[in-house]
């Protein structure tokens, strides 16, 4: 799909743990990305979400897309994107993390410390069950392909554009708004 480098380098992360069912839902759509054809410019990691692993991988990048699973409360398989610049993540999101210092607090504290990257999008799914043992629901499935390709779609768009103003960050393709149920704003 892309093969021309990005004007800046991105750091893609992939949370979660293979042995609580849907939450690996990061890791999942990590390694599709790995699968894709990615600029070299673009780095995907795999993270069990330790915050303080990721305010250390994140703190001198200049963009970085994060993917988590998370409970908002909404069916299972839907998606959320946060612009972490503009709007803090809740921390009852990422309530069954089994990470001791998660991704919403390492969010405000590198916030609070100004060590945050100025471009920080965080991909949330949604998950079913978060029980010991692997397998992972239809649903949440589905929304890894779909995250997959709106990370692709973002990085793509980010190949386009010189520089983006602040107030307008890229946006999900318009099918993965509509099937995943993301309010535009």
């Amino acid at each position: 799909m892309m093969t021309r480098n990005l004007k800046q380098p991105v750091l893609v992360i992939g949370i979660g743990t293979e042995f609580r069912c849907d939450d690996c839902a990061g890791l999942l759509v990590a390694r599709a990305l790995h699968a894709s054809d990615l600029p070299p410019s673009v780095r995907v990691l795999e993270m069990k979400g330790d915050g303080a692993a990721l305010m250390a991988l994140w703190k001198d990048e200049a963009r970085v897309i994060l993917v988590d699973a998370i409970t908002a409360g909404l069916p299972p398989g839907s998606v959320i994107r946060i612009d972490a610049r503009r709007e803090l993540a809740p921390s009852n999101l990422f309530s069954t993390s089994s990470h001791s210092f998660g991704v919403a607090q390492a969010l405000a504290i590198s916030l609070a410390l100004n060590e945050l990257p100025p471009y920080v999008t965080l991909f949330g799914i949604q998950a079913g069950n978060f029980c010991v043992g692997r397998g992972v629901s239809p649903e949440v499935l589905k929304a890894v392909r779909d995250t997959s390709e709106a990370v692709r779609c973002e990085l793509a768009r980010l190949e386009l554009v010189e520089d983006c103003a602040e107030t307008q960050s890229p946006r999900p393709l318009d099918r993965f708004v509509k099937e995943n149920h993301i309010e535009q704003e």
